[in-house]
């Protein structure tokens, strides 16, 4: 039999029997109506359960409905899909490769470079730097010195092309006079540089020019030295002449990058033979700078139409707000405008895949040209990231309503 706590010895000792009975009695109303509010729990308990699932289903489409686009929205997909149209057959489009020719006058214009170099080795006077040739364009007598280097391979094989290592080699290289040529992984080897007559056989009669030319073994680690001598001897001319020399090495770079041939891709050309290889396969400067400005053009726009659409939102706010707190961006509409950028940029993705197998199919070089493969790219990327951001959101969501639900329980 249960007695409370409160009903001692001496109590129990003192009561009548009627009042024991009256007790047990209280007791036992007590204990029934525990029951009754504990079963009433229970069956609440197992209703919520058994009506988990549909609870669930509710929630989830009321998110829906919450972030669900509207009519408003449609105009901002339309905004973001012309812009990234417009981008890729106007702005970012692989560009036609040009001659050596059109490339340098293109970033040179009508200004002709001549081989008058003096004889003092690992030296080039300042004058010298503007006026001639960069001397890692010369393959000349490279059959006697540097085996393996000719006017087609050279800009494999010459550091002076490489887009990177170009600003280190490259300007040492047209301050001294000399050419330094990649040998294997890591190997280098640098000649020297000087002005002697060329003889050509043409067609009708034969011919000689004043041209540059590999004339001798150089020491790669000699060349810098006479450059920092050079320097710490007279600073005025020595650094005149090193930025004059690094600016000559970026106006080549520039006008070899459009070229036929273009420039090596940068950091996976470890050897000269790599470096061809990846060319052959369309891998090349020109083509992931084009790739690159695809990609950041495509996210700036991403970027604009984002900041554009939160900021029209707002706007609505401003109307009804009362205070600068009353203006805040719900997450809903964080939602739909992840979900606005990820339909834009898959309608223009879709639309620029489609033009490109058009143009494989009716072989028009100009339409394969506009293929976006940078905002391709994105756009995954884009997809992904939305999908995150909405199942992260939609997560918080049912976990406040499944906490009300328990609330209520």
């Amino acid at each position: 039999m249960y007695i409370s706590n409160s009903t001692s010895k001496s109590d129990l000792n003192s009561m009548t029997l009627e009042e024991m009975f009256s007790e047990l009695n209280s007791l036992e109303e007590e204990f029934e109506s525990e029951l009754i509010e504990s079963t009433d729990k229970l069956n609440r308990l197992s209703e919520s359960v058994s009506n988990f699932s549909g609870k669930l289903d509710a929630i989830d489409k009321q998110f829906e409905e919450i972030t669900s686009l509207q009519k408003e929205d449609y105009i901002f997909i339309v905004f973001c899909a012309a812009l990234q149209a417009y981008r890729q057959y106007f702005v970012t489009d692989f560009k036609p490769r040009l001659t050596d020719t059109q490339a340098a006058k293109e970033v040179k214009g009508d200004f002709k470079e001549v081989s008058s170099r003096n004889k003092k080795r690992y030296y080039c006077s300042l004058s010298n730097i503007v006026s001639n040739p960069v001397p890692f364009d010369t393959s000349e007598h490279a059959d006697h010195l540097a085996p393996g280097v000719s006017g087609n391979n050279h800009r494999w094989k010459c550091l002076g092309h490489y887009p990177v290592l170009g600003y280190v080699f490259g300007t040492a290289n047209i301050m001294t006079s000399t050419v330094t040529v990649k040998d294997g992984l890591l190997g280098v080897d640098t000649y020297h540089v000087s002005t002697s007559t060329i003889y050509r056989n043409g067609p009708k009669r034969s011919y000689s020019f004043e041209g540059d030319v590999m004339s001798a073994k150089a020491h790669t680690d000699k060349m810098f030295d006479h450059i920092y001598a050079r320097i710490k001897s007279n600073p005025e001319e020595g650094i005149s002449a090193l930025i004059t020399a690094l600016a000559k090495e970026h106006e080549h770079l520039r006008s070899d990058e459009r070229s036929t041939q273009s420039l090596p891709f940068p950091v996976l050309s470890f050897t000269p033979d790599v470096s061809e290889e990846l060319h052959d396969w369309g891998l090349d400067f020109i083509n992931l700078k084009t790739i690159a400005a695809q990609a950041g053009y495509s996210v700036i726009v991403n970027l604009i139409t984002k900041i554009l659409y939160l900021a029209f939102q707002a706007g609505k706010k401003v109307i009804n707000a009362k205070s600068i707190k009353d203006i805040t961006i719900d997450q809903s509409i964080r939602v739909r405008c992840e979900k606005i950028l990820s339909v834009a940029n898959v309608v223009a993705s879709s639309t620029n895949l489609a033009t490109i197998l058009v143009g494989v199919l009716t072989g028009n070089l100009n339409l394969i040209r506009k293929f976006d493969i940078g905002g391709e790219i994105v756009t995954i990327s884009q997809l992904a990231r939305s999908a995150k951001f909405i199942n992260k959101i939609k997560s918080e969501y049912i976990s406040q309503e499944v906490n009300k639900l328990n609330a209520n329980l």
